[in-house]
């Protein structure tokens, strides 16, 4: 036989455990220090039980006004809301008490609630999608049906209707709780190996990539930005143990591979390869054994597909964070480069079509709490001067939308290995230093950080100073 079909009139009943929202409200009543850390990722309608929802957000409330919690207080918070009756009264409170839970498996049910929730949300977005296919008076194009997905998904992560809106004094506990897991060590931004990124970007919460911010790599074409962001990729899984994504619509996956490979191999296996000691496939093939002991070939994903738009860039974002989600790694998702991506409105509005293209890959990185990296053209004003924002292509929306940017930069034509790092925008950190010395080692396909700050310099011969 095969399976059963379920129907729109076949009522199930929706997945919730009312057992695991009974031990977290008695163990927030035992221990209510945790109800700060438990208000951070649970929402009064996270529970399915309504009752055990007002029991929640009267706790939270009397956590926001520091008074104390017991049974007494609880009640009295309940009754000022016009909800003890609602919920059960003294001998539902009572009964939690009773329970007798400890806060010791707090974040397992808290983790066992939320999942309900989130599957709730699909499950009634879904129902929502499905009743709109069904209606023939208006036919569902595909264009349409994607839009409606993208809003389904979106919504199995937004809060319960209602609750979008937020309290500051709500908010201040999680910002709070956030700072001390920060110091605590739980949440630490994405290092790369990088001085310029990794202790001016994003200073203002400990330096580096920020999960959540949008950032900018720009160059003009041959100034190796898809190198440099590479670089900056695997640095970001040798350094912060980082998964890492990579939409490549420029080069083969094949060929970014090999920009990976080329920059394990040491400087001897060059010589060698010069005097025609060894062939380049015993060079790679020693430094894919260097990179397998680094662990950083595992962990980064790279999609070459092409004629991409944005919304199929987006769906595979999403597909790859819900993969890799559960490993408690961070993520940095990286597209180069943007105006590559396929536009869906008219050419000659270009300029927009990029600006929506930067806004909803910010929209993603805060929604989802993730580090995004779009690479971008340089238009070739940056030739006659110092980089700045006004030299993105189509920039506008774009230089908005991003948290940092950074430019590559090269003076000479002579000396192709002296680059120009300038950092033009930082929203979370200050501007100082605004640009570092970078060497390109083009022969290994990787670039070298240095400990000078500002442009290269030249000497009157046109040679750099201080190499």
């Amino acid at each position: 036989m095969g399976a059963q079909i379920l129907t729109l009139d076949q009522p199930r009943t929706p997945p919730a455990d009312v057992e695991a929202e009974r031990a977290i409200l008695a163990a927030l009543l035992f221990a209510p220090d945790e109800i700060d850390r438990a208000a951070c990722h649970l929402r009064p309608g996270d529970f399915h039980d309504p009752a055990h929802g007002e029991v929640m957000g009267a706790l939270c409330e009397l956590a926001i006004n520091s008074a104390p919690v017991d049974a007494i207080t609880l009640c009295d918070e309940l009754r000022r809301r016009g909800k003890l009756d609602a919920v059960g009264g003294l001998v539902f409170v009572g009964s939690l008490i009773g329970d007798g839970c400890t806060a010791t498996a707090l974040g397992y049910h808290c983790a066992i609630v939320k999942r309900h929730a989130i599957t709730r949300r699909l499950l009634y977005a879904s129902t929502e999608l499905a009743a709109k296919a069904y209606d023939e008076t208006e036919p569902l194009g595909v264009e349409h049906a994607r839009t409606m997905l993208a809003t389904v998904v979106k919504r199995c992560a937004a809060e319960t209707p209602g609750e979008r809106f937020r309290p500051l004094s709500d908010l201040s506990r999680s910002v709070i709780q956030r700072e001390i897991d920060r110091e605590e060590g739980r949440i630490n931004p994405i290092k790369t190996g990088y001085r310029l990124i990794d202790e001016t970007i994003g200073l203002n919460d400990g330096g580096g990539i920020l999960p959540g911010s949008l950032g900018i790599i720009a160059g003009r074409p041959g100034r190796g930005k898809s190198t440099f962001a590479l670089d900056v990729a695997l640095g970001a899984v040798e350094k912060s143990r980082a998964h890492v994504v990579i939409f490549s619509l420029e080069m083969t996956a094949e060929q970014v591979a090999k920009k990976a490979l080329m920059r394990e191999v040491t400087k001897e296996d060059f010589g060698r390869l010069a005097m025609g000691a060894i062939t380049q496939s015993e060079a790679l093939t020693k430094a894919q054994g260097a990179a397998v002991d680094k662990g950083t070939l595992t962990h980064v994903h790279v999609c070459d597909a092409t004629q991409q738009t944005i919304e199929d860039v987006l769906s595979g974002c999403e597909e790859m964070r819900i993969k890799l989600e559960g490993e408690g790694r961070p993520m940095l998702f990286i597209l180069d480069f943007l105006q590559r991506v396929v536009l869906t409105c008219d050419p000659s509005l270009a300029r927009l079509g990029y600006g929506e293209i930067s806004s909803k890959l910010a929209d993603f990185a805060k929604d989802k709490q993730v580090a995004v990296i779009a690479l971008s053209q340089l238009t070739r004003a940056a030739e006659k001067g110092r980089p700045s924002m006004a030299s993105l292509r189509e920039s506008g929306s774009i230089e908005q939308d991003a948290s940092w940017i950074l430019a590559l930069d090269r003076q000479s034509d002579e000396h192709h290995d002296a680059l120009d790092l300038y950092l033009l925008k930082n929203r979370h950190g200050p501007l100082d230093p605004w640009c570092s010395q970078i060497i390109a080692r083009w022969q290994s396909q990787r670039f070298e950080d240095t400990d000078r700050t500002g442009p290269w310099e030249f000497d009157t011969g046109g040679a750099p100073l201080g190499r």
